[in-house]
């Protein structure tokens, strides 16, 4: 608890003196903003932020699946074996002549010591069972990733939507991601995490999206069956968009992943995230108003069949503010998809994606939430692989 204390903290006093460095900056209008009607280009704007805001969660995603990958290939024993004591040896009766009487006090002294550790192996060892148990039941956590300073990870994600081949809006699009994550201490894990999309339906544009620098801690188990992996990170604005038509100098992030397990097999998720956000100006380029700070929460269940094989569905909100503070974009994306994790720690992954805007200015709210929509929802496949 301590260590997450103090993790939380620095996450905390690390967004205080960025947005505090930046807050001196005059925030006005773009002075360079072309005169575009707001209602227009929302909702395409709100779209190319999910994309580009994408790469942060790809960044949990890896750290989920990483984490279940890598449970498969280093399997702990049931919590059973590991409370098993060892045998005890029994203490040969001392000679009673004066040497053997010192030789026995030592005997007995190594003994207790001998002891004392084996208590604390097996509590320790417990624990660590313990965890284990809670997260192999789901993609989830972190305690056996490889043994080893630097952890690289890659994945290629194809993906496509299910409008007739012949429909000129049918979209194929690709999206490579890499990262590379060094093991500062054992408990801690700093990655850098960023990613390529590429249009294959159009003109083929290749887009970098933005980079982030994330710090991670092992799951701490904070009650029965509850695991929490806390996640801060540093986003840098290399995607296109966000540098030159949002002007963005960057932002900070905090996310503390919530794992509960309900049965052997079937387990919960909470993923609340909040993004902070600085700007040049309050105003893009095009004439829309920048987000300073989003708010994502994500809930999803998993269902393991096996310790390879795993199903899972998930409903994420977002919310975001502008600099005035007025709420905007109410988004939400809906996921259904099933997973295989093979023993030389790689992963293959099927699944659709709905996603779209809870609030419409031409609409209004709207209330309908859908995981399966022909105009909107894609079908992918992903394959990733940990170095």
């Amino acid at each position: 608890m301590r260590q997450l204390l103090l993790f939380t903290s620095a996450a905390v006093i690390g967004a205080a003196v960025y947005l505090g460095v930046n807050s001196d900056k005059k925030q006005t209008e773009n002075p360079q903003a072309k005169s575009a009607p707001e209602i227009q280009v929302k909702k395409s704007q709100a779209t190319e932020e999910v994309v580009s805001e994408a790469n942060n969660s790809q960044v949990i995603e890896d750290v989920l699946n990483q984490a279940a990958v890598a449970v498969v290939a280093n399997k702990s024993q049931p919590a059973t074996e590991a409370k098993k004591k060892p045998e005890s040896k029994v203490v040969k009766p001392a000679v009673k002549t004066v040497t053997n009487s010192t030789k026995k006090v030592i005997t007995v002294a190594d003994k207790k010591e001998d002891n004392k550790k084996e208590i604390q192996d097996e509590v320790s060892t417990g624990q660590a069972s313990a965890v284990n148990q809670t997260q192999a039941v789901l993609p989830g956590g972190l305690n056996n990733l490889p043994n080893k300073k630097i952890i690289g990870n890659v994945s290629m994600l194809a993906s496509t939507d299910f409008k007739e081949v012949s429909d000129e809006t049918k979209a194929y699009g690709t999206t490579f991601g890499f990262g590379i994550g060094y093991r500062v201490r054992p408990q801690y894990i700093l990655r850098l995490r960023s990613s390529i999309a590429k249009d294959l339906s159009g003109g083929f544009e290749e887009r970098l999206n933005n980079t982030t620098l994330s710090l991670s801690h092992l799951p701490m188990k904070i009650a029965d069956k509850t695991l929490l992996i806390p996640i801060a990170g540093v986003i840098y604005p290399t995607n296109k968009d966000s540098k030159v038509r949002d002007e963005m100098h960057g932002g900070v992030s905090l996310t503390p992943v919530i794992i509960q397990r309900i049965t052997a097999g079937f387990s919960l998720r909470y993923v609340p995230t909040v993004v902070a956000r600085s700007h040049k100006f309050t105003t893009t380029r095009v004439g829309t108003t920048n987000n300073q700070y989003t708010a994502q929460q994500t809930f999803g269940a998993d269902y393991m069949f096996t310790d390879q094989l795993s199903v899972g569905a998930s409903y994420t909100f977002v919310q975001n503010w502008s600099y005035s503070g007025r709420q905007k974009d109410y988004q939400y994306t809906t996921d259904i998809s099933s997973s295989y994790f093979f023993r030389d720690l790689s992963s293959f992954s099927v699944g659709i994606n709905t996603g779209g805007l809870l609030y419409e200015a031409e609409r209004g709210p709207d209330s309908n939430v859908e995981f399966y929509d022909p105009n909107s929802t894609s079908f992918y496949m992903q394959y990733g692989i940990t170095l």
